[in-house]
């Protein structure tokens, strides 16, 4: 898991539209309650092996925070773009699937909560 974290992590912080918008500001797990938007929160989590094949899924959740629906959504595909760049196959991974779901939380802030699903 920590690879994967370690890969996704990088993804997020090298790429340039992304840091443009956020700056360092990439998290995994929580951030700090007093951390202004626009800002990124992800994690990484290992689900049962219930396969023929024996491989390890993984599933990414990648939170884009930021002041407006729009923007939230113009971050969401700034991310998106950064994880599609970022060399899974050269660590042996591959992307399944995802999903994409705008949503504002109790601070009224925006954001897109980005589910990748990642097999090894």
């Amino acid at each position: 898991m920590k690879q994967l974290s370690d890969l996704i992590y990088k993804g997020l912080t090298e790429d340039t539209t992304v840091s443009s918008i956020v700056g360092d500001k990439v998290f995994p797990l929580i951030a700090d309650q007093e951390i202004e938007t626009p800002f990124i929160v992800y994690r990484v989590s290992l689900i049962d092996n219930l396969t023929k094949d024996g491989a390890d899924h993984f599933v990414v959740e990648i939170l884009s925070y930021e002041k407006t629906y729009n923007k939230s959504l113009e971050l969401n595909e700034a991310v998106v773009s950064a994880i599609d760049n970022v060399d899974l196959n050269g660590a042996n991974y591959k992307f399944n699937k995802g999903s994409a779901t705008p949503l504002v939380d109790t601070d009224y802030r925006f954001y897109v909560k980005q589910i990748i699903n990642i097999k090894k």
